[in-house]
């Protein structure tokens, strides 16, 4: 009995893992249903290898979607028509653009859709149809179509007349290149030559020094000598100065007033003996009047 009855436990238990199993499978089921969906044409004009059904669709890097059916269009055949569906609620906006991407290396693809601006609004269908989202050229795409233009400009610069301005450059250089390999000797003599510059020039710079200590230095010692004997009569003249400026100044200042008085007496009689040289000779020789 005890056996019969952990077998019956051991098998409830296995149930209720079953039915929780279940019901959790239900219920995720019921939430995926529950979460719409939205579909959006998007019209390629390139190669669209590597994408195919069910190939992930991502909005600024996050997984939103997946490819549901790829066409060729009837009017364009160059035109791949690709429907996706994506969550519900992706804030796809009228500037939104989509494009291809590969995925690490296996080859595969995966559309990408940018976010767009905030102030562009939200892309919605017109009239009953399904929104289109425009398609921009993937950097594979772009590098290919860029390979024209880069050849049209390899083109141009490998012309013949490019080519010719090359080859005179090239002789141009060649002939420098002659050139200071011509000039390289005088260059090398250039620092024997400056060393012999220096050589005369500390040469002059001793001559110098010994002028300057045979013929300066005696002639300093004279000067100094004179200088001295200067200073000694200054200071025995001194005393002879300062006496002169006293006593001396005075009287040669009652002498000065002197002469001037003797200048203007002798102005005087000079002027007389011009004006009447015989009456300053012979006196007055007429007699006053007397009336008595």
């Amino acid at each position: 009995m005890e056996i019969r009855a952990k077998y019956l436990a051991v098998g409830m238990f296995t149930l209720a893992v079953f039915a929780a199993a279940a019901a959790f499978a239900v219920w995720l089921a019921d939430k995926n249903m529950g979460r719409g969906t939205a579909g959006y044409d998007i019209c390629f004009t390139e190669s669209v290898k590597g994408l195919s059904v069910n190939s992930d669709v991502l909005f600024v890097g996050i997984r939103v979607g997946r490819v549901e059916n790829i066409t060729i269009s009837d009017v364009h055949p160059g035109e791949v028509r690709v429907r996706i569906a994506i969550d519900d609620g992706t804030p796809v906006r009228e500037d939104s653009r989509a494009k291809l991407d590969m995925r690490g290396i296996t080859g595969s693809s995966i559309i990408s859709i940018s976010g767009g601006t905030a102030r562009s609004p939200i892309l919605r269908a017109a009239g009953g149809k399904v929104p289109e989202i425009p398609a921009e050229p993937s950097a594979f795409s772009a590098v290919v179509s860029s390979v024209p233009q880069v050849m049209a400009k390899m083109e141009r610069l490998l012309s013949d007349a490019n080519i010719a301005a090359a080859g005179r450059t090239i002789q141009s250089l060649d002939a420098v290149t002659e050139s200071l390999a011509a000039q390289a000797a005088a260059i090398e003599s250039l620092p024997a030559k400056y060393a012999s510059a220096a050589d005369r020039l500390s040469a002059l710079i001793a001559r110098i020094d010994e002028m300057l200590a045979n013929d300066l230095a005696p002639g300093l010692s004279t000067f100094h000598s004179a200088m001295r004997r200067i200073d000694d009569t200054m200071l025995g003249v001194g005393p002879g100065m300062a006496q002169f400026a006293g006593q001396g100044l005075a009287e040669l200042r009652l002498l000065t007033t002197d002469l001037r008085s003797l200048t203007q007496a002798a102005t005087r009689a000079v002027r007389k003996l011009e004006n009447d040289p015989r009456r300053f000779f012979f006196g007055d020789q007429n007699k006053e009047f007397d009336n008595r």
